[in-house]
């Protein structure tokens, strides 16, 4: 059984303070509400939609046509202003790979250059944050994204 709250409601009682939770809860089987059960609560973040996911889709694409680009570089783009860092324990999760590596081009792996770098003998290596894949985004930050590459369309558009 799966459900998510819908109101909050905080309350001052007979000197107490109480919140009154109210949840919609999904299940097939009216029962099942009134049989013992345990209660666990985490953080909902609703995943995009498939109509967020076509707009955006559309949106790269018209950019890449205007700018000559690759939809692939367009997206990496699109990420690295709009997107978000993926963390590990609180820290941007670094990347190491070899200066000549075409970043912009990855269909899968989504950077963004930290501008520092390491001499290994001859080797010249980038630093790089991992960027959260837009699959991984809360509809929420899809929806930035989105807006995000509006606003570069429409500058490019106005030239």
């Amino acid at each position: 059984m799966y459900g998510k709250l819908i109101k909050r409601e905080d309350r001052f009682e007979n000197s107490d303070f109480h919140t009154l939770l109210t949840f919609e809860v999904r299940t097939k089987d009216i029962k099942e509400l009134f049989t013992d059960c345990e209660l666990s609560f985490t953080q909902w973040s609703p995943d995009r939609t498939i109509d967020q996911n076509a707009k955006y889709w559309v949106l790269v694409g018209q950019i890449a046509k205007l700018g000559g680009i690759q939809k692939a570089v367009v997206h990496n783009m699109l990420l690295a202003d709009y997107g978000e860092l993926e963390m590990k324990d609180g820290e941007p999760i670094e990347v190491v790979l070899p200066e000549s590596y075409d970043y912009l081009s990855d269909r899968d792996l989504h950077l963004f250059p930290t501008g520092k770098t390491i001499r290994v003998g001859e080797m010249l290596y980038v630093i790089y944050y991992k960027l959260k894949d837009s699959k991984s985004l809360t509809q929420k930050q899809f929806h930035d994204l989105i807006e995000g590459a509006k606003q570069e369309l429409e500058s490019m558009e106005g030239m």
